[in-house]
């Protein structure tokens, strides 16, 4: 189950964020210049139309919790 290909996962997994936080898919674009994007899947984070970060990749059940401390650290800054 790959979490940034799947929006179920995905929205399941950040349940616990603020009820103000909003997430989009999006297809690709020119933000991919703007945003410096270089691999997909790029998970980008936004406070306040401003960027806090990225995450990059694809992410399994192996391996979300490293997805959720990634998640966490960029919105915790």
């Amino acid at each position: 189950m790959e979490i940034l290909f799947h929006h179920t996962t995905f929205k399941k997994i950040t349940n616990n964020l603020p009820e103000d936080t909003l997430y989009y898919k999006v297809e690709v674009n020119n933000d991919f210049i703007l945003y410096n994007v270089n691999t997909l899947p790029t998970l980008l984070i936004f406070k306040n139309k401003n960027l806090l970060g990225h995450i990059d990749g694809y992410y399994n059940n192996d391996n979300i919790e490293e997805f959720i401390d990634k998640l966490n650290n960029i919105i915790e800054k």
